[in-house]
């Protein structure tokens, strides 16, 4: 993209180029920024979300910002007002912002922000919701940016992502999809609002645009490839939690600890105080507990039972299921009513013909992320037997009479 013969519509009032707007929330947003800058002459309005967020700017100068819209200073002046409003005030005003955004509701990107899938309580969450949906309106109704660079792991980063393209801004953002009706091949995205079934029809209709063209030669090389030599990819291997890695895990532990210690050095009071407030982090060292130390002490304890070791059959007639990671797009979207995956196993497991088993075998780095409880309900149903994520998913794929996903 080049800044070379901007048109007047890409020129603020004063005659600056437009903005970019973005939201910062990794280190590596900062790199961006500066590109933004130095490749195509804008400077970007940041838009923080968090306390971490806040910190990451500051090392940020007016060179290459424009301006910084601060979720956490939004949040402080606007939550004690909307605390007061009953619950039915709450609901009219966001169902008016969300006219006014064109999103037909807050839920379907409730799940993609863990902070808010964490929370159950019902008056903290739809006041969560209106706030939310505000400082989305404060930066997109009547403003003007060259384009919005998104990002969807949160639920404001959601909302921007579906109001943008209806309130007339060009939205940019990575080319992992995780909301349908949006895909983009490489830098470029087929049509303006483009998604994956409309991209797929495009290969299957025959298209010829370079960008399709492209597409269909690399997907042929995978296949053809993949065909030749099947094999786990190494990504899957190093992130496979089905064997433990002591030192690699010794090392990982060391790397948090530091983090943990010097964290007082790295981030501001008030940054780590708007966090707890807003309930972005919980209790100090509780995420490391949960989801770190509790899964590889129930991964060694799994890997030792007998359900896991035992051999399991693969003669006569099975349907092979391999479960999703999760949470995952593939469940809290596109599975639908199976988002809980004992869902399907149960409809699947009453409605297999006669003497046909289910063999269900989990995603290699989920082992240790359930409770040794979800295999034992998976094995009270007579003709579903867990097959130990060890197991070449290649030979089950070659003996099973057919595949069942999510």
């Amino acid at each position: 993209m080049s800044t070379s013969g901007t048109s007047q519509s890409d020129l603020s009032e004063s005659g600056e180029p437009l903005p970019i707007l973005m939201t910062i929330g990794v280190a590596g947003h900062m790199s961006i920024v500066r590109s933004f800058r130095r490749n195509l002459n804008r400077k970007t309005v940041a838009v923080v979300l968090s306390g971490q967020g806040l910190e990451y700017v500051r090392s940020l100068d007016e060179t290459v910002l424009s301006k910084v819209v601060s979720f956490p200073d939004y949040y402080r002046e606007n939550s004690p007002v909307i605390r007061e409003l009953d619950d039915q005030e709450i609901l009219d005003q966001s169902r008016e912002v969300e006219a006014q955004l064109g999103v037909s509701s807050v839920n379907p990107y409730h799940y993609y922000d863990r902070d808010l899938r964490k929370n159950g309580d019902w008056n903290h969450v739809i006041r969560r919701h209106l706030l939310n949906l505000r400082f989305v309106a404060k930066l997109l109704v009547d403003a003007r940016y060259y384009f919005v660079r998104g990002e969807n792991v949160t639920h404001i980063g959601c909302l921007i992502q579906q109001a943008a393209h209806g309130l007339g801004h060009r939205y940019i953002r990575p080319s992992n999809a995780r909301l349908p009706n949006r895909l983009e091949f490489g830098s470029r995205i087929l049509g303006p609002n483009c998604g994956m079934e409309a991209a797929y029809d495009r290969i299957r209709s025959g298209a010829t645009d370079d960008t399709t063209k492209k597409a269909v030669e690399q997907a042929d090389q995978w296949l053809a490839s993949f065909l030749d030599n099947p094999s786990q990819p190494s990504w899957a291997l190093r992130n496979s939690r089905t064997r433990l890695h002591l030192s690699k895990r010794v090392y990982q532990y060391a790397q948090i600890g530091l983090q943990r210690a010097t964290r007082p050095l790295r981030q501001s009071r008030d940054a780590r105080r708007f966090d707890r407030e807003a309930r972005m982090t919980g209790f100090p060292g509780a995420n490391f507990v949960n989801q770190m130390l509790l899964p590889d002490l129930r991964r060694m304890l799994h890997l030792r039972r007998s359900i896991f070791r035992r051999a399991v059959s693969m003669e006569g007639d099975f349907v092979y299921m391999p479960l999703q990671y999760s949470p995952e797009i593939s469940t809290l979207v596109y599975g639908y009513r199976y988002e809980d995956q004992m869902n399907l196993v149960r409809t699947l497991a009453a409605y297999l013909p006669t003497g046909c088993r289910l063999l269900v075998k989990d995603h290699m780095s989920m082992m240790g992320r359930r409770p040794y409880a979800f295999y034992k309900e998976l094995e009270s149903f007579y003709n579903v037997q867990v097959v130990s994520p060890s197991v070449s998913t290649f030979e089950l794929l070659n003996k099973c009479r057919a595949v069942a996903t999510n």
